[in-house]
């Protein structure tokens, strides 16, 4: 009997294991059977959706009315709704552990600047760009990073700029808890972006 496959070549030579996986039967007898999925996660605190209560969710706006752009139940409905569309899903929104506290961290601007560019920040996989212009002071360039970074409302952090060194943007998880711990903040991810002098 001779297996079939629709990647690996019948003419291939080369010495190997070789593997492929089909879901072409993988619903085969279950018509009728519903695909649901439930996404468990957190809100953010003035969010109206009620915790612990299932929701049937149909768009990213929906999502987003209910738990709150930028929380972690919303960015979890936001990815899957992007890869499936099409599949029924419900949300059960969680809210902040009442002892729980909320991960911050810093970001500290040297300047004044140079020349003029663009500081290419990622925060949670999501890229915010702050235009920079030559001669810029740090103040100038942390206030804009924290105005860039409040436009930008699906962001999992708040910022604003430090009370005592106004050249430094503190960010703060806009969902309390261990899980804001793993936020990545990173600058630069591409090897052509470069920060302004």
């Amino acid at each position: 009997m001779a297996i079939g496959f629709n990647l690996i070549p019948n003419n291939l030579r080369v010495p190997g294991a070789y593997a492929e996986i089909s879901n072409v039967k993988a619903n085969r007898g279950l018509s009728g059977y519903p695909t649901r999925v439930l996404v468990i996660g957190q809100k953010l605190a003035g969010a109206p959706g009620q915790a612990l209560t299932p929701l049937l969710i149909t768009s990213k706006d929906q999502a987003a009315g209910y738990f709150g752009k930028g929380s972690q139940l919303w960015a979890m409905l936001e990815r899957f709704k992007d890869a499936n569309s099409f599949v029924e899903v419900h949300g059960i929104a969680l809210a902040d552990a009442g002892a729980s506290a909320a991960a911050a961290g810093k970001l500290s601007v040297s300047g004044p600047a140079s020349a003029a560019g663009t500081i290419f920040l990622y925060i949670g996989g999501r890229l915010v760009q702050i235009g920079v212009a030559s001669g810029a002071s740090a103040s100038a360039i942390a206030s804009a990073i924290v105005t860039a970074i409040t436009a930008a409302t699906e962001l999992p952090v708040s910022a604003a700029v430090d009370g005592t060194n106004n050249y430094e943007v503190n960010l703060t998880a806009k969902n309390a808890g261990e899980a804001a711990n793993f936020i990545d903040v990173r600058i630069n991810h591409h090897n052509d972006q470069v920060l302004p002098s």
